[in-house]
């Protein structure tokens, strides 16, 4: 069977579905809305609207959470069941990332003895996702350190992996700032794993996303490691060793730079100069290129629906695009919650 046919029913379904997404003009509306019932108010005609009629008032930013990350589940639960075998164990592993958002947010909050109540209010309600991975989360955070939360987590060996790795990593050098790097390494690591699992017309793809991904995690680990004056030894553990277009002894360049102004210059000599700012302070730059980085990923994501659109780029391009609107719509709910001025709040989404 043909890729093409294999694919057909799938692609046509998130071809459907990716025509329904919220456009930039009604989120720039919801962090405009004046209250929670006004912003579900606005949402009446999108696809959310099932999830949202369920709710029971008072309308809360935790139950918009659960109604938003409801319908991801349900695309992300379609997709796998429709996808060809051989690319579902990568596609499981990509949309799982929220999961290792929660796992940084159990770390630090152990490490930094930060309440459960208040860790709990910071992560992604992903009970229909993965229930199991749910449950153990919120266990995790009622553990008495971060060695029985890991204990925990056993019952899932990649979350546990990338914990114990993190929190090793912490231990060694002493560094709370390593933990958000070191658990994305390991989840790029599982992604790069099930990659080569990939047929070879998949893998093309897919390279278009984890190899730019892969790319701007190394760049943006260097340049926050030099801007939080953590040691070249410990970048250099937390770098992947792969590159897409970047290249061996441009890594290395960067790496041999002191100051995080002159790895923002030599960054601009890079193939990706156009998401750094030579002009701005090292910490502005990267809280500007973490946007331009975003913005570019939905570029990315849309160019895949232009014809021929029948492959597996195609899948991965929605559930980013659908990932990146449940996040937006979590940051509008939270942020009209606490009052948070429109302008902040779309500083807060990807636009």
């Amino acid at each position: 069977m043909s890729k093409a046919r294999q694919y057909a029913y799938v692609i046509t379904q998130v071809s459907a579905r990716k025509g329904v997404l919220i456009p930039k003009s009604l989120f720039l509306s919801l962090s405009e809305a004046g209250s929670l019932d006004e912003l579900v108010s606005r949402l009446r005609d999108t696809r959310y609207a099932v999830e949202l009629s369920e709710l029971t008032p008072p309308i809360t930013a935790d139950k918009l959470e659960e109604a938003f990350m409801k319908s991801y589940a349900r695309d992300v639960a379609d997709a796998l069941k429709h996808a060809p075998s051989k690319a579902k164990t990568f596609l499981e592993v990509l949309t799982r990332r929220f999961l290792y958002d929660n796992l940084k947010i159990v770390l630090k909050s152990k490490i930094s003895k930060i309440s459960a109540e208040e860790a709990r209010s910071r992560l992604f309600n992903v009970e229909k996702l993965s229930p199991r991975a749910w449950n153990l989360t919120l266990r995790a955070l009622e553990a008495e350190n971060v060695e029985k939360a890991l204990s925990i987590f056993s019952e899932i060996e990649e979350i546990e992996e990338a914990g114990s790795y993190a929190y090793e990593l912490f231990k060694k050098f002493g560094l709370v700032a390593v933990i958000d790097a070191a658990i994305d390494k390991q989840f790029y690591l599982r992604l790069w794993k099930a990659y080569d699992k990939l047929d070879k017309l998949d893998k093309n793809k897919a390279l278009r996303f984890l190899g730019f991904e892969t790319d701007i995690y190394n760049l943006m680990t260097i340049l926050r490691g030099s801007v939080w004056n953590i040691d070249v030894q410990v970048i250099r553990e937390l770098l992947l060793q792969k590159f897409y277009e970047l290249k061996d002894k441009e890594v290395e360049a960067l790496l041999m730079e002191v100051k995080a102004d002159k790895i923002v210059e030599k960054l601009a000599s890079t193939r990706y100069r156009k998401f750094f700012d030579v002009n701005k302070p090292p910490e502005e730059a990267i809280r500007e290129a973490e946007k331009k980085v975003r913005r570019e990923e939905v570029l990315l994501a849309n160019k895949a629906f232009i014809e021929p659109r029948f492959h597996f780029g195609t899948i991965m391009a929605y559930l980013k695009l659908k990932e990146i609107e449940v996040r937006n719509l979590i940051a509008a709910s939270q942020g009209v919650e606490k009052g948070l001025s429109p302008q902040v709040i779309q500083e807060n989404m990807t636009l």
